[in-house]
């Protein structure tokens, strides 16, 4: 008796679609490994780059509301904030309105880290795509938004009333989600960024 391959089988298109999702994934592991390299040769890690560019874009957040953004415990984003105030990068001010609430804001030494961290994603957009054409760029990049949208009207589906819409959620991609395919490679070498 012989055992059939199931993706000669009318499931086929599953076994297709699990080794689309894994594809997925480890294109995000392998980006996150490759960031995590860059960041550590600034003596940093991506979570730090991470949260610099959420206040660089965002000023004045809440750790509570940083946290959220971040997709982490606040107490997380204490320990994070505690570092980069450590380096003079963060800064902790309270809240007018609520005495309870600390709002976090660059310093502006962190101007100069905030462009290199730019520079760092575009190399790494420039090596993610540095052997697609133009054409597959602008394809790969359509497909992407349209499966994020997918996904968050999911979501969205799952938990009416709860959370963003499916537009807001595609205008508010993570920092190293949206990284302009027009990059160019970095000159640089990390210990002169460091």
């Amino acid at each position: 008796m012989s055992v059939s391959n199931p993706s000669h089988t009318e499931h086929g298109a599953e076994t297709d679609r699990a080794d689309f999702l894994l594809l997925l994934h480890d294109v995000a592991r392998l980006t996150r490994i490759e960031t995590d390299r860059r960041a550590r040769a600034q003596g940093m890690t991506r979570a730090q780059w991470v949260m610099l560019l959420k206040l660089a874009r965002h000023p004045g957040l809440s750790q509570k509301d940083l946290a959220e953004l971040l997709e982490v415990e606040p107490m997380t984003v204490a320990r994070l904030t505690d570092r980069l105030a450590e380096r003079g990068l963060v800064e902790r001010r309270g809240d007018p309105a609520d005495r309870r609430i600390w709002r976090l804001h660059l310093r502006d030494q962190a101007a100069p880290l905030i462009q290199q961290i730019q520079t760092e994603r575009a190399a790494i957009a420039a090596l993610i795509t540095r052997d697609l054409p133009a054409p597959m760029r602008d394809v790969t990049e359509q497909a992407l938004l349209q499966i994020k949208r997918s996904l968050a009207e999911a979501t969205q589906s799952e938990a009416p009333g709860h959370g963003e819409s499916p537009d807001a959620a595609n205008n508010q991609s993570n920092a190293f989600v949206k990284i302009p395919f027009t990059a160019q490679p970095l000159h640089s070498s990390a210990s002169e960024i460091g």
